[in-house]
């Protein structure tokens, strides 16, 4: 199910490239040169009209689902913000949610009531943006909703508003300025861009500007920059330009424009001279960044940078990928990439460095290889490549509407910006055209010059500098241009949100199954919308069966499968994907494993050859095993330094306790020592017993059919048999809860927020009561309105988020709520979360009917559009699998849902014990270790992110 999430500031924008063609990229990679003419075939056909008051709009018609997405873009970023003001577009946004004039409260309310996918706002330097997924039927409700807060907002923001947002605002900024490397990007910002240039100062602004913001200061802005000409309105989906026209016309046809504000000059702020810095986190390992002032949104040759960074750092086998992984095995990671912005974009490399290397000598490589193909170009192949790895995810992307890099944005994007909704066709063209000469003229034109290096060491957390915003405002506003009218308004507002009355059927692709000669079970659902198959083997064999061996077994063998088989080591494997333009991959969860594959329809058969290879002829070389050991234990690393992270090593080794098979961290990732005591043999001795036919189920979706896919599979699988008997799916005992509360203590010197986790184990997924418990949960912590968000966020603004789950699992599952909050709050949000809880569970507070009904609804109705893509339908069909639930499961869980009752809801509200709960909290000992103490929760323990007992703390003790 998907669940929406509050808006998100968003500090680097996305250029085309990297939004539209490169979404879903995830490894995909290139066909061949003669693919071009395939994926320009692929096309966002659109129409548009203006409406007399100045809004854009346009239409893109996809019938596939019956939902409409929504994209709604404001010409206003924190470029935009004078001197005083830094913060303010992204504060706005936040305040764009909080109800408008005719329709009070929370502005999720009406779009929760009908099922509302993908919802969701965010602002970067150039633009703010709203956008949502709604049932054909409530697009009245969203556009009345929309047009409502774009034209009857102001009456609605109040004091207390401001003051609530402020504060969620604020702690936004916290949370991201608390992971580690959490604010290199502010520090970029102001590195590479002058102190006059409006990206010199970062999206979220600084505290001092925040908390200076005043009520008129808000209400200005929205004068100023939130009228229908400064916008423009995607509609994509199920819905076709007459029908766009009468309601646009109808819900914003009466908003009167507002001044037209100049957009500052295009800047690139190229540097001529090279530069440097250093600074300390507490991080655990040196990372390099190398960055270079580049070419704008919209400009041929930000699409050439694109294609010269897949050369240079983006493919598995990139040049700097090649040297520094596998060569001279400096670093565990290294990546490149070109990001565009309005008034000019950025080209960066990045790399973290291994342990005991000095980064000087990466800097070099990196350095000596950018030189190289600066100096000689790349090669064809390495064009073609490229080429394709953003033609296959242009393919990919287009099959979504609407979400981050949907059609919508797509076609947004490209308006806003370029004034041409299609000009991801004009990218596409950069493409084709695309040689290996114009890549090496393009390089140097860019990336000959000056750069700036940053390196973060380990160290000290330094707080940065905040560096706000320095641009005079304007001291009188431009007059609203006359040429802007309005036409009278039909819509009775007074009246309130328009009723959606009826909605559409669910409907989900038939499971057609077959038997392969292997003894598998193959499900097929066949989507046709865009040339794509996709495929997911299901074995047995997850994180549980680490259990008696090496923690993390699981978890490297399956993702070793794609590092070489067959004849093909492990880059001339990965060459071979992108030549299919194809991505494959394994990896492992909970109570299983699965392998992947993406393949495009014209290369099906090659793709699948690939896959066989992969599934039956892993190579396991031992000099890919020590490279990715290593990497692997430096992955640990940064878990623990990340707060989440770090908890999720902790907790589950106290709900389960030694020798379960859940006691283990959540990430799957092992122990240090675990990982450095694999050998070749351990993981051979996976991949033999668990991946394995026997059974085993293949679920495809896509542009197939069974008639078709049933022979290519035989083909290339039918004669693979297991060796040996197959071993037995471990056993998942049950536990028993604590006997009262327990705290654990990691400490976090210098966080600025403290991250609260707390859990207990419920019922198993398999359990007759698992819908009506996620139900419940919904209620309390499972949805952006349930109660513990809306007290820790939206009352108490403490957090930006509160949020609880129970991830699926055959044995107990793990219940447990994440609250990130401001450290001088830590207590108090503990406090505030175990009263919430203890109320609800114990029937204090029971759910009431409109809860219920909203989760249904959330629920129920948002099901239509939760199966746009395939992925979605592939990931459903993986849970039926995995849990043995019968084919027509998604309409069972509906009618349950739909006959469920408070009192029903009530009772699996009681399955949650708060006096059995385990609290983990990570965050600055020296500030939270007394008041939690003084809460008298229960036992207090300090350990660290291994979960042992730690000297750090007063009473330190071991852990039950």
């Amino acid at each position: 199910m998907t669940m929406q999430s509050r808006p998100r500031a968003a500090v680097i924008q996305q250029g085309l490239l990297a939004l539209a063609l490169a979404t879903s990229l995830g490894g995909f990679a290139p066909v061949a040169m003669a693919d071009t003419a395939r994926a320009a075939s692929v096309d966002i056909p659109y129409e548009e009209f203006t409406l007399p008051n100045g809004l854009r709009v346009i239409v893109h018609t996809d019938r596939k689902a019956p939902i409409v997405a929504v994209n709604l873009w404001y010409h206003v970023g924190s470029k935009d913000e004078p001197a005083g003001r830094s913060g303010f577009a992204h504060l706005f946004e936040h305040l764009m949610f909080n109800g408008s004039e005719n329709a009070p409260g929370e502005y999720f309310e009406p779009f929760k009531q009908v099922g509302v996918t993908n919802q969701n706002g965010t602002t970067n330097s150039d633009r703010t943006n709203y956008f949502e997924n709604v049932p054909t039927t409530a697009l009245d409700m969203a556009l009345w909703m929309e047009s409502d807060r774009m034209g009857h907002l102001l009456g609605a923001i109040d004091q207390k508003t401001l003051d609530e947002q402020r504060g969620v605002v604020q702690n936004e900024k916290r949370q991201g300025e608390n992971e580690p490397y959490g604010q290199v990007f502010d520090l970029l910002g102001q590195t590479m861009y002058p102190k006059t240039h409006p990206y010199h100062h970062s999206t979220i602004g600084s505290m001092a500007d925040l908390n200076a913001a005043s009520l008129d200061d808000v209400k200005g802005w929205f004068r100023t920059w939130y009228g229908p000409n400064n916008a423009v309105l995607v509609l994509a989906g199920d819905i076709d330009v007459a029908t766009a026209k009468d309601k646009v016309a109808k819900y914003f046809g009466d908003i009167p424009a507002t001044p037209t504000m100049a957009q500052p000059k295009v800047d690139v702020a190229a540097h001529d001279k090279s530069s440097r810095s250093t600074m300390t986190d507490k991080v655990p390992q040196a990372r390099i960044y190398r960055v270079w002032n580049v070419a704008e949104y919209g400009q041929p040759d930000l699409d050439r940078l694109q294609l010269f960074a897949q050369v240079l750092g983006g493919s598995k086998s990139s040049r700097l990928d090649t040297r520094l992984l596998h060569q001279d095995k400096l670093v565990d990671s290294v990546s490149a990439g070109a990001y565009g912005s309005q008034l000019g974009s950025v080209f960066f490399v990045m790399a973290d460095v291994k342990q005991g290397v000095e980064p000087a000598k990466v800097e070099a490589v990196i350095d000596e290889e950018l030189r190289k193909l600066l100096k000689d170009g790349p090669t064809a192949i390495e064009v073609a490549q490229a080429r394709t790895v953003f033609e296959a995810g242009f393919v990919r992307g287009i099959e979504r509407i609407g979400g981050f890099g949907g059609k919508a944005d797509v076609l947004a994007e490209c308006a806003v910006f370029t004034g041409n909704p299609g000009c991801f066709r004009d990218s596409l063209k950069t493409l084709e055209d695309a040689t290996a000469a114009s890549l090496r003229a393009t390089g140097e034109r860019w990336l000959g010059k000056g750069s700036h290096t940053l390196v973060v060491l380990p160290g000290d957390r330094v707080a940065l500098t905040e560096d706000p915003a320095v641009t005079p405002a304007p001291s009188v506003l431009p007059q609203v241009d006359a040429k802007y009218t309005t036409s009278a308004s039909t819509v009775d507002r007074k009246a309130g949100v328009p009723k959606t009355e009826t909605y559409p059927e669910l409907k989900f692709p038939a499971l057609q199954r077959a038997t392969l000669k292997n003894g598998s079970t193959l499900i097929l659902a066949e989507r046709h919308d865009v040339p794509v198959v996709q495929m997911s083997y299901e074995f047995n064999g997850g994180y549980s069966a680490d259990l008696g061996g090496k923690l993390g077994t699981s978890s490297f063998a399956m993702g070793m499968l794609d590092e070489g088989a067959g004849s093909l080591g492990s880059l001339a494997f990965g060459n071979r994907a992108e030549s299919l333009g194809a991505s494959l991959g394994a990896g492992a969860s909970l109570d299983g494993s699965n392998a992947y594959l993406s393949a495009l329809k014209e290369n099906l058969d090659p793709s699948l050859a690939l896959y066989a290879d992969m599934l039956r002829k892993p190579r396991f070389e031992q000099k890919e095993i020590d490279r990715i050991k290593a990497t692997w234990i430096a992955g640990i690393a940064q878990e623990k330094a990340q707060p989440n992270g770090a908890a999720m090593r902790v907790l589950p080794p106290l709900l389960y306790g030694a020798g379960h098979p859940y006691a283990i961290p959540f990430s799957g990732s092992g122990t240090e020592a675990s990982i450095a005591s694999l050998t070749r043999d351990d993981l051979v001795a996976f991949q033999k017993a668990w991946v394995r036919p026997e059974n085993a189920t293949l679920i495809v979706v896509g542009d197939t059919t069974l008639k078709e896919i049933v022979p290519l599979l035989d083909r290339h699988l039918g004669d693979w048999k297991g060796e040996g008997p197959a071993p037995a799916v471990p056993a998942v005992t049950v536990v028993a809860r604590p006997a009262k509360p327990r705290v654990y203590l990691v400490d976090q010197p210098g966080a600025v927020q403290a991250n609260i986790i707390a859990g207990e184990v419920v019922p198993s997924t398999k359990d007759a009561g698992a819908t009506k418990f996620d139900i419940a949960n919904a209620v309390i912590g499972g949805d952006f309105t349930s109660r513990l968000n809306m007290n820790l966020r939206e009352g108490k603004h403490w957090s930006y988020g509160v949020r609880s789950s129970a991830a699926g699992a055959f044995g107990q599952r793990p219940w447990m709520v994440a609250a990130p909050v401001q450290i001088d709050r830590t207590a108090d949000a503990i406090k505030e979360m175990q009263r919430e809880i203890s109320d609800y569970a114990s029937g204090k507070v029971p759910p009431t009917q409109a809860e219920v009904a909203r989760m249904q609804a959330i629920q129920i109705r948002g099901l239509p559009g939760s199966f746009e893509t395939a992925t979605a339908v592939l990931g459903t069909i993986g849970g039926i699998v995995r849990y043995g639930r019968p084919d027509d499961y998604v309409f069972r869980r509906k009618a349950e849902i739909e006959g469920l009752t408070p009192e029903q809801v009530k009772v699996a509200a009681a399955t949650i014990d708060p006096d059995a709960l385990t609290w983990v909290v990570v965050g600055d000992l020296k500030q939270i270790e007394a008041p939690v103490r003084a809460l008298n929760l229960g036992e207090v323990y300090v350990v660290d992110a291994d979960g042992k007992a730690s000297a750090a703390g007063p009473t330190a003790a071991a852990k039950k």
